[in-house]
């Protein structure tokens, strides 16, 4: 099952774009299409957290960069560590 109810984006990520990847994982795009990382929904209702996961070739997985409370957070550690 692939995620369709995205989280939203509110602050200066609105050039970014999240498309469905998988159950509660999307592909942060930039406004060309260009993958920039993943964003994963993470924990329960109490403590519902997003993950920034960023493709590592060597290893051929996604690794995680953080989790942060908020999916802006989440995103905005990903451009900013590209």
């Amino acid at each position: 099952m692939i995620a369709t109810d995205h989280p939203a984006l509110h602050r200066q990520r609105r050039t970014m774009r999240l498309v469905g990847a998988g159950p509660h994982l999307w592909r942060v795009t930039d406004e060309r299409g260009r993958i920039i990382g993943h964003l994963q929904r993470i924990g329960g209702d109490a403590e519902l957290r997003y993950r920034a996961l960023r493709y590592h070739r060597a290893q051929a997985r996604l690794l995680p960069v953080g989790d942060f409370w908020t999916p802006d957070d989440a995103v905005a550690c990903l451009v900013n560590s590209a």
